[in-house]
């Protein structure tokens, strides 16, 4: 699973990449290991990096998705931003963060915005 730790300005990122997952199954399945990942985390907040870019946008991901944010939320805070949020995927994030407690996942153009705004804690 490509989930990676980058250091950006001297914070901690954790970064996914949905390139490669060309299937609901592989897509469900990377929800549950990322939130596994992040609870397994030291640190009670946490900045995440998305790359949807070649991802497939699925009702049942979001699902799997927002079970798994139910999970980390009891134990963590997340700052989270994403890349490649198009066409379906724009409109699920849309619904994801319509019911999300923060600013849920919040889309950007590139990846340096993302990373920026992260960093910032949160704040554009």
């Amino acid at each position: 699973m490509p989930i990676n730790q980058v250091t950006y300005q001297g914070k901690k990122v954790i970064t996914i990449s949905y390139e490669d997952f060309q299937s609901k199954e592989l897509m469900i399945d990377s929800a549950k290991r990322l939130a596994d990942y992040i609870l397994s985390q030291p640190e009670g907040h946490i900045r995440v990096f998305i790359d949807l870019t070649e991802a497939l946008g699925s009702r049942e991901f979001m699902a799997a998705s927002k079970a798994a944010r139910m999970r980390v939320y009891k134990e963590k805070t997340t700052t989270s931003a994403a890349i490649g949020v198009t066409g379906m995927k724009k409109v699920l994030l849309k619904g994801y963060n319509a019911i999300s407690k923060t600013k849920g996942i919040v889309p950007f153009d590139t990846k340096e915005k993302a990373l920026e705004y992260l960093v910032n804690d949160g704040k554009d």
